[in-house]
């Protein structure tokens, strides 16, 4: 007699998917990320584009993501700070 497959280890199926969707995804946080998009940058980019790229990213309009999980950032989010940085060079 074969083992039903939705219930091998004990856990309705149905139950495992919701068990794996509730874990988080793996991700690194923004401070991570941006030390290691940095690093890779050295790999095949000359210096001054290195140090252009590390200045851009020290934007205080950054500082919203620190902490976070790159994953947890939404595209609102994204569009929140790009616009926060359009704003800086706007004159009233």
């Amino acid at each position: 007699m074969r083992a039903n497959p939705a219930v091998v280890n004990g856990v309705p199926m149905h139950r495992q998917r919701e068990v794996e969707a509730a874990k988080p995804a793996p991700s690194w946080e923004w401070e991570d990320s941006k030390a290691r998009y940095l690093a890779s940058l050295l790999e095949a980019n000359r210096q001054d584009t290195h140090r252009d790229y590390r200045g851009k990213l020290k934007a205080p309009e950054l500082e919203r993501f620190k902490g976070r999980k790159v994953n947890t950032i939404t595209r609102n989010e994204i569009l929140q700070a790009c616009d926060a940085v359009a704003a800086r060079d706007v004159q009233p």
